[in-house]
């Protein structure tokens, strides 16, 4: 057996275990809640069990939310009481969720897909964090425009870029602002704005629409996901010009203000 073959084997089994401890509750198309014995579950955008994304089916498993307060933040960056937070890249609300636990003063959670809209809502609700929460259902670029969602199976592989697993062939036409447009429109103090940025690829478009905009924070994901290479040098060499310093671990760039 050669050492693919054996991964594969090694996502199987574990998949099948987690499976076994797992609760599915199929509610609709595009809508079941997954949990597990003494974590709190989620909703997610799937049909059935067999299609829950094995990422989601662990991170859950893990505790969804602690896991991703863990993923982007750090012992010397942190979310702080009076910080504003936008959540660019929602998906169904497990970084929103945990910045709420954190304390942050307001979380401003961003998704673009429909179907991952209607889960994220339903989790903030499930968790009663729904006062200090804002959720908006946009996409968000270097300018305001209408462009095509291309949709994955897992729905957290969906794209403003080709997605880079699980295809569905199929889009979505939405609308993109630009994080100058969002941090005018509710009045956000730069000096204290948490920002996280997962965008599938799309990345660097998201950090050039703050345009003269510093948060105190910015955090984004960098994993090979923009043609199969991280966003992790664009991005550095344009906010290098803007008086940040950066620390990166092999999944974040964490870009902090001098």
């Amino acid at each position: 057996m050669n050492i693919k073959d054996r991964i594969i084997r090694r996502i199987k089994s574990n998949r099948s275990l987690l499976m076994l401890k797992a609760k599915v509750d199929v509610i609709s198309k595009h809508l079941l809640f997954l949990s597990f014995p003494n974590v709190k579950g989620y909703y997610l955008p799937y049909s059935n069990k067999s299609s829950i994304d094995q990422r989601q089916l662990y991170m859950i498993s893990q505790g969804l939310s602690d896991w991703l307060i863990a993923k982007y933040t750090s012992e010397k960056v942190n979310i702080k009481t009076t910080d504003t937070v936008i959540d660019c890249g929602a998906f169904v609300g497990g970084f929103t969720i945990a910045a709420a636990k954190s304390g942050a003063k307001k979380v401003f959670s961003v998704e673009p897909s429909s179907r991952n809209f209607n889960c994220l809502n339903r989790n903030i609700q499930f968790r009663g964090f729904s006062e200090n929460i804002n959720t908006l259902n946009i996409a968000l670029g270097s300018k305001k425009d209408t462009l095509r969602l291309n949709l994955s199976i897992s729905g957290c592989d969906d794209s403003l870029l080709e997605p880079d697993e699980g295809d569905l062939g199929t889009f979505e036409e939405v609308e993109v602002k630009t994080l100058k447009e969002i941090i005018k429109e509710n009045k956000i103090d730069p000096e204290h704005l948490y920002l996280k940025v997962e965008a599938e690829g799309f990345e660097p478009e998201v950090i050039l629409g703050l345009e003269e905009y510093k948060p105190r924070v910015i955090v984004v994901d960098i994993t090979p996901e923009r043609d199969g290479k991280s966003p992790s040098e664009e991005i550095k060499n344009h906010l290098s010009t803007k008086g940040y310093k950066f620390t990166e671990t092999h999944r974040c760039l964490f870009a902090v203000l001098n």
